[in-house]
């Protein structure tokens, strides 16, 4: 009979988590900043690569105690050997018919099919929190950059337009709070 492990802090500090790495920039120096994905809120910075994972030690330690301290679950790291690379899955009799008649135009089984849209889906989606990830990276360096120098952002006026027969004459003026809620490009802005 195998004997069960104690989960306590021991036991989750022995677990591999893996972490990511990200290289920034702050007052002309570089840093490195550490983050542990499956551990919500789990994330280091140093000078160093040496003095950010030490600073991981420590947090987790932190985070880990907390949440056993407070009965929280605490997600274990999963690994590739974890899977076998099959599950069953249900769907409705249309869908299957749908995905079957694609994947016969395309020239693909079902399993290729059904494989190469949810591979396709689970890119774009990364890709998506990428995107998302660096848009809020850049609203929060917008507006330290406006704490940090007014002089800098304030003052700057959009001008935006929403007729073509005058292009020339601004017909309202927005700030830079504007400016980065409308990046979606629903306007056509010039910075002045």
């Amino acid at each position: 009979m195998k004997k069960k492990k104690n989960k306590d802090l021991e036991y989750y500090m022995s677990l591999n988590y893996p972490a990511t790495i990200e290289l920034y920039e702050e007052d002309g120096k570089i840093r490195f900043g550490l983050q542990v994905p499956e551990l919500s809120g789990v994330w280091a910075e140093g000078k160093t690569i040496e003095e950010a994972y030490a600073d991981l030690i420590g947090t987790k330690k932190v985070w880990f105690g907390t949440c056993l301290e407070k009965g929280i679950d605490i997600p274990e790291p999963v690994s590739e050997d974890d899977f076998s690379g099959k599950f069953l899955l249900r769907i409705p009799t249309k869908l299957h018919m749908a995905l079957s008649k694609q994947a016969k135009k395309e020239g693909l089984s079902l399993n290729q099919y059904v494989k190469s849209i949810l591979e396709t889906h689970t890119v774009l989606a990364y890709e998506k929190q990428k995107i998302e990830e660096q848009y809020e990276k850049l609203l929060r360096e917008i507006k330290l950059l406006r704490e940090k120098s007014p002089i800098f952002l304030k003052p700057i006026l959009i001008y935006t337009s929403t007729s073509s027969d005058d292009e020339s004459k601004p017909k309202e003026k927005e700030d830079i709070d504007t400016l980065i809620n409308t990046m979606a490009g629903k306007r056509s802005l010039s910075v002045i």
